[in-house]
């Protein structure tokens, strides 16, 4: 990876922050959608249905996208990392959270959804929301030889391919592999994330190959963006049967290349707009991983609370989102000031030894020694042990079977709580 694409800029921290609010202002928005109590969100008393034109919008790129920033983030960090360090620091960022989630964060959202709804209280281990971090862990051991492939020869064929067609070939260059993805592996329902593990694959391939195109990445992403937008409202618009025009009817492929026009869009005028260094943003990306952790359920939180006052709907939403917010903010900065060992168990990055300061072996230094060889040698081969499972169910289709036979009043699996919501409402 040449130097250039080594550098940093200040609108990749800007655009982590900004996905990850669009998130927690999609998952908050589930909460006045009629389908809410399917996919066990607490409904609030006045729905917001008519406004779903928006949850539309974002559905089929909101979760792509920061598969994206995450492939972008492994091309900024590779030229400073050997290929082992980049692995080690990977799963201990993702792993744990992801196991101490799923038997903490996961049963806690189905705890207040079932106090909201006056249901008995129940127990079940699941990843929930964080299904996220599993996929961002098992891609990232997926592509190491394309990352060691990359390391060794950064000016390699395919980057003066890709860097050839610049800028315009953007536009054809990076949805492709998403319709491809598509057309092999038809999907029952695009926007259902939590099963298009290929989808969030080429996605982060994606953002890792962008950065590989080095100082021309962001001039060419932003020339761009101002012909992606249009392309997307127009596909957008026929998606929703607004527009009645045969050349872009509805279809899964037309959806895919949407996708990618929305991403685009959203790289590109982020780039124009948030080019400058922002202390918000940058005091912001260093919580955002831990937020994401938290905030699902701090929204059921907030919902048990605030869905005892009726007030306009608009205004509950606005007041929702702020307060999720928020307080996800600040079990950030309390996270920040427990030990080191719950700060990695949320997400937080590991702190750092000063440099030429020599510390005595202590239990804090020797917990962590065991939660590394925990996490490296157990959690992680568990991990992927558990998604070769879930690619074997899939493959010879015992997943719809069991779909099939599942009783219809039981809860849906937390796992793929926040992603059913999707489905729900293109029906």
């Amino acid at each position: 990876m040449s130097p250039a694409a080594a550098k940093r800029h200040d609108e990749i921290d800007a655009l982590r922050v900004i996905a990850l609010g669009l998130l927690i202002f999609y998952h908050v928005f589930i909460c006045y959608q009629p389908f809410a109590p399917k996919i066990y969100f607490p409904l609030y008393g006045q729905t917001l249905e008519s406004y779903w034109f928006v949850g539309e919008a974002l559905n089929i790129w909101r979760i792509p996208v920061l598969f994206v920033i995450s492939g972008m983030a492994v091309g900024f960090i590779l030229p400073r990392r050997t290929i082992r360090a980049l692995a080690v620091d990977r799963m201990m960022r993702l792993v744990p959270p992801l196991f101490f989630g799923a038997f903490t964060f996961g049963p806690l959202c189905f705890v207040l959804v079932a106090l909201y709804n006056g249901q008995p209280l129940w127990y079940l281990p699941s990843p929930a929301h964080l299904w996220f971090l599993g996929n961002l862990a098992v891609y990232t051991l997926m592509l190491l030889p394309l990352f060691f492939w990359f390391k060794r020869s950064p000016d390699n064929a395919v980057v003066r391919s890709l860097r050839s067609l610049l800028p315009w070939g953007l536009l054809v260059v990076f949805p492709l592999p998403l319709v491809a993805e598509t057309v092999l592996n038809p999907p029952f329902d695009f926007a259902f994330h939590f099963l298009r593990f290929w989808f969030g694959l080429v996605s982060y391939g994606l953002g890792f190959l962008l950065v590989a195109l080095g100082d021309r990445m962001w001039p060419a992403i932003r020339m761009v963006c101002h012909a992606a937008l249009p392309l997307a409202l127009l596909l957008y618009l026929a998606r929703i049967e607004v527009l009645d025009w045969a050349w872009i009817a509805p279809g899964h492929v037309n959806t895919s290349i949407e996708s990618g026009m929305w991403m685009l869009a959203f790289l590109g005028y982020g780039s124009l707009l948030l080019r400058r260094p922002s202390p918000v943003f940058a005091y912001l990306n260093r919580g955002v991983f831990p937020m994401y952790v938290l905030h699902l359920p701090v929204q059921q939180l907030m919902a048990l609370g605030l869905f005892r006052f009726e007030i306009n709907p608009l205004l509950m939403l606005g007041l929702h989102f702020t307060f999720t917010y928020g307080l996800s903010v600040g079990l950030y900065e309390a996270a920040r000031r427990c030990p080191p060992w719950l700060g990695v168990l949320v997400g937080l990055a590991p702190r750092k030894a000063k440099p030429g300061v020599d510390k005595p072996a202590s239990p804090s230094s020797w917990a962590a020694h065991i939660g590394r060889i925990l996490t490296l040698y157990v959690l992680t081969p568990l991990l992927v042990l558990l998604y070769a499972l879930i690619a074997a169910v899939v493959l010879f289709g015992l997943g719809q079977d069991a779909g099939e036979s599942s009783e219809p009043d039981q809860p849906e699996p937390a796992a793929i709580q926040s992603e059913t919501m999707d489905r729900d409402a293109s029906e």
